[in-house]
Formats: structure tokens, sequence, C-alpha cells
């Protein structure tokens, strides 16, 4: 399931700031500090940070200011309780300010929170049944290797690096970080009997801008980390996914030594590896008496998550401009997926950084909706969105113009659930008529009719209809054929 949530707040611009005279660029980040599963709900905590830029009464000179508010959001997961385990998501997709005064800006962030939750479950599976040559007793079962998640863990990472910036490099003396995003890699992983250890990459990509002019800069880093996840249940014949949650980036520009330059990146996150288990199951499926009445209990039981589906859908919009465009330099965009009744739906929050037609930076922002029809979807789905093949161009107004592929890949509703039999229970009083005419009966059989389902059906022994019929087993019945059915005697 996912949310939105949006917190605001007003700052004042230090006194050490020149007064803002207008908002160029605004970007967010947030921080995952504390998840919480109680009765039927999942609290989530933590802190957002907005970075500003604008401009100053000096001509071409960008200004920053930071901001930070925190955010408590209580999300409602039905039936879920203490000892339950939750999967979260945090992240900011829309960030904003606005100038109240040359002295004071209003922030606002819309956060996107994605949950799930998964709870323990025991399930006593009955194998098989059996009986005396008088009660008569067929019982089929079906062998089956049942998938299903049995486990989730968790850990935290955190490490440091310092990059050395070379000169000449794509970032430039006197840029300022405008915006820090992080892809995490798992390029190693490796299961073993109570563990599983994972050697990947954070890919860091930093956005700069420019003091001065409009160089706007896009660098990427690849930084290196391990981690080792313990968990008591897990087999080295199990497999894991890993997913990874961002929890807080910290990117900055510094200066060391004798004018060495560094980008400095403090990665805050954590590993969460959802265990997939693998069980041979000997199923009862059917049971019957071919002497007395019989009665049981049956209970519907889904196994395993059912595999994903990605649907596509295109999408669009113009972006309207403060002044006319000139050129792009550069594109991004967050978004978050939810389920809904046969269709899934997202919004894709776009922000496009441009040079206008007097070569000042500016940035416009929009948020763009998509839906796409999606068979078994559901309120409850996990979808996951990405934003392909973006394409802009400038219109001869100078508004931006975005069009792109939303592709939406989301988990559809409950897998097939099977039939299992809790219990059964033989009516030895009440005995079953045999008063027939005829030892045995010439029928053709239906389309979707077994040997056991006719067996079933006239109270006889479907190992004495197969031999009658000359029928090996798991042999398929041919609709419309004649085949013999003998009686039990």
């Amino acid at each position: 399931m996912s949310r939105e949530h949006e917190e605001s707040t007003d700052i004042i611009v230090p006194d050490v700031c020149p007064d803002t005279l207008g908002i160029v660029y605004v970007d967010g980040s947030c921080t995952l500090r504390e998840k919480q599963v109680g009765a039927g709900t999942v609290t989530v905590s933590g802190d957002i940070f907005i970075r500003v830029f604008y401009e100053s009464e000096e001509p071409g000179r960008l200004c920053t200011l930071s901001g930070q508010m925190p955010y408590t959001v209580t999300l409602d997961a039905p039936g879920a309780g203490t000892g339950d385990k939750a999967l979260v998501s945090v992240r900011v997709l829309e960030a904003g300010a606005s100038a109240l005064n040359p002295r004071k800006l209003s922030l606002r962030a819309a956060l996107g929170v994605e949950l799930r939750v998964f709870q323990p479950t025991e399930l006593t599976i009955t194998e098989g049944a059996s009986g005396s040559a008088e009660e008569g007793i067929h019982a089929r079962t079906v062998s089956e290797v049942w998938r299903y998640p049995g486990d989730l863990v968790e850990k935290k990472l955190a490490f440091n690096e310092e990059i050395r910036l070379p000169d000449g490099g794509p970032i430039a003396e006197g840029d300022r970080v405008a915006a820090g995003d992080l892809i995490w890699q798992a390029d190693d992983i490796r299961v073993l009997e109570g563990k599983v250890m994972v050697r990947g990459s954070a890919v860091v990509t930093v956005l700069c801008l420019p003091e001065m002019g409009s160089a706007v800069s896009e660098s990427r880093y690849k930084l290196p980390f391990s981690v080792l996840l313990e968990c008591d249940s897990l087999s080295e014949h199990d497999s894991v996914d890993l997913r990874f949650q961002t929890l807080q980036l910290d990117t900055q520009l510094v200066t060391r030594g004798e004018g060495e330059r560094f980008l400095y990146c403090s990665i805050f996150g954590a590993a969460a590896a959802l265990v997939n288990k693998e069980r041979p199951v000997n199923r009862l499926e059917d049971i019957y008496s071919t002497a007395f009445g019989l009665t049981y209990d049956t209970a519907e039981v889904t196994i395993g998550l059912p595999e994903p589906r990605t649907v596509c859908q295109e999408g669009g919009a113009t972006l309207e401009t403060m002044s006319p465009a000139r050129r792009i330099c550069h594109v991004s965009w967050k978004g978050q997926g939810r389920g809904q009744s046969g269709s899934v739906a997202g919004c894709f929050c776009f922000k496009i950084i441009y040079e206008d037609v007097d070569g000042r930076i500016c940035s416009v922002s929009r948020r763009i909706e998509v839906e796409a029809v999606a068979e078994g979807a559901g309120p409850g789905s996990h979808v996951a969105v990405e934003a392909q093949g973006i394409e802009t161009l400038i219109d001869s107004a100078g508004a931006v113009q975005v069009s792109f592929t939303a592709a939406f890949t989301y988990q559809p509703g409950a897998a097939v659930p099977y039939t299992c039999i809790k219990s059964a229970s033989l009516q030895a009083d009440k005995p079953l008529g045999r008063a027939r005419d005829a030892s045995l009966v010439l029928r053709a059989p239906e389309e979707g009719e077994s040997v056991w389902s006719i067996a079933k059906q006239y109270r006889t022994d479907p190992a004495a209809i197969r031999s009658a019929n000359g029928l090996p087993e798991d042999t398929p019945l041919l609709p419309g054929k004649l085949m013999i059915i003998p009686f039990v005697q």
C-alpha cells in the first residue's frame, strides 16, 4: 500500500545571507528514523531536508538556504500486530519554496510512503487418510512444491567516502551541490546457512549548480559496500529478494590542504532480505467413502506471491515556464504508484532545470498523473513505477514539453488458493444403500471429468474403473467415449 503525506514550515533568512529576489531551484531529501508496527497500524517518522537556491541582489549569483522539518506518518495496516515485520520506503516526491517576503520563506514537501507488512502464519497440513476395507475410504493426495516467503531480515549499513575531485573535472570551483541521488546495486549475493553475504555498489549521482553562469553538471560515483545479514531460519537452498532503503544521503563539496577539493558522501541505509523457501507438500485434496456418509471441513490457503506483471501507458504534459526557456540543462523525476480495482496509477513529479533567454538558470516542476488498465490489480497491490524514454523539447512560446512511457510493475491479487481438507468425519451410523439392479453401467465422460470425479459420483473405486477400462494411472479421459463403471459389491 502507498500513501502521500505533506509537511510545511517557514524559515527566516539568516542575517549573513542576502535578501531573496527569486527562487531558482528547490530539492528535498528525507531520513527514515523509526518505524513501529502496532495493532492495525504502522507509524514511521524522520526528518525532511529542503535545499533552496535563490537569486540575490547581486546579478547572476546564486545563494543557498537549508531548512529541516520532522514528519510522522501513521498508515492503516489491517490485521497487523506487534511482532509483524514491515518493509517501508519513504522519499520526497516534491519539494517547493516561496518567498513570503525577502527575509522569510515558506517550505513544503510531499512525501511518498510505501508499506508492505509480513505476518508469520502457522499451517497444519493433512497429508492423507485411510480406513478399513469395510469403511471404503478413498483419499486423493497431491504432491506439490510450495514456494513462499519464509522470513524477513533487515540490517542497517552506514559508511562515509571522500572522493578527490580532479582539476578540470565536471565539478568546478565554486559549484554548489543541488541534489544527490543514490541507487543500490547488489553485485554478488551469497546465500549460506544462517546468513546472506552481499557485496555491491552505492551509485551516487550528484547534481551541481554553478555560483555564477549556467554550466549545470551531473556526476556519478560508484562506492563499494558489503553487508552480512544473519537469519537463523535461512538455508543455503533458499533464495532471497534484496531490498535497499536509503535512510540518509548527505553530499558536500569540501576543500582541504592546499586547495584540494573533495566530494564528501555520508550514506546511511538499510538492507532487507526476503527469504523465499521451497517445501515439498503432500496435500489431501479430496476424500469420500463408498460405504458410509462422510463430512469434511476445508480451508483455502494461499501460498507465496503471484508473479509480478508490467503494463505501460504513455504520459506527458506541458510545463509552463516563468520566463521563456532557451536550453534544457537537466531533467529529473520521482514517482510513486498505487493499485486500484482493475487498474494502476501513479504520480510522476518532473523537475526541469533550464537556461532562459537571458542566460539565467531557472527551474520548473510539474506533477503528471498516469493511469493504466491492470488485470488483477487492487487497492492493496504493491506498484513500482518507472518513467522510460523521456523526451523533452522547447515549444515556440518557451514552455517545456515532456513525454514519456509510464511503466507500472505491480503485484496482482492473491495467488490461486489451494483447497486443503482440515478434518474428516465418517458417519458410521449412516450406511449408504447398495441396492442396484446392475453391477456396472456404461457411460461417456463429459468435458473436464476424471476417473476420480466419476468414481466419487458413483461411490465406487477409481482403481476398479481404471482396471475395467485398461487406463494407466493419470491417463486423461476422452469426452464422448463409452467407458465401463463397475460398482463396489
